[in-house]
């Protein structure tokens, strides 16, 4: 599985239904002991990093780098681009876009957390509906916001922005289904 947050973090899973929880955390990913340093690049979908991701092989590609982009408008100009390169060269994987999770909890100078959210948001939802407009039933969007919520919704990060490891945890739970489903579908 390769998750994206606009920089690269490779990690190994099986592509059978049994896959394994990956977390993410500070260029590292963890799944039951393996540990793979390999993150390179600043978290907001550049070229050169698209280009190297969509040479890598995968079962599943994860695009979670909405939180990472500068500005709204840096995510718009990227996010469809990032999901068109990693389709063009994986054809048959599923494609899952993850909105940001900490919805309520995540702030940028001048916004609003809920408005600044909802902005991005909105950008991964066009991606997630060009796609399937252009006939793509291999995408997925996952909304984000719901994975902090109820009781330990500010304990889920370390300043606001970074999951701690309950926050990785919660993330792991929000995808984990439809990873399954996904990878049900693809086969």
């Amino acid at each position: 599985i390769q998750q994206n947050d606009g920089s690269v973090q490779a990690g190994s899973a099986k592509a059978e239904t049994d896959t394994k929880h990956m977390i993410a955390a500070g260029g590292k990913v963890a799944d039951a002991g393996d540990q793979h340093d390999a993150q390179c690049g600043s978290g907001k979908a550049e070229p050169i990093i698209a280009e190297y991701m969509a040479g890598l092989p995968m079962s599943v590609f994860v695009s979670d780098y909405d939180h990472n982009a500068p500005d709204v408008q840096h995510l718009r100009a990227t996010h469809y681009k990032l999901y068109k390169r990693m389709r063009e060269t994986h054809p048959d994987i599923p494609i899952l876009l993850l909105s940001r999770p900490g919805f309520h909890t995540f702030s940028k100078k001048g916004h609003s957390r809920s408005d600044d959210s909802i902005a991005r948001r909105d950008v991964v939802i066009d991606t997630f509906r060009a796609a399937r407009e252009e006939g793509d039933e291999k995408v997925w969007y996952i909304d984000g916001e719901s994975f902090f919520m109820g009781k330990y919704e500010y304990e889920c990060t370390l300043d606001a922005v970074h999951p701690n490891d309950l926050g990785f945890v919660l993330m792991a739970d929000g995808i984990e289904d439809t990873i399954r489903i996904a990878l049900a579908n693809a086969g």
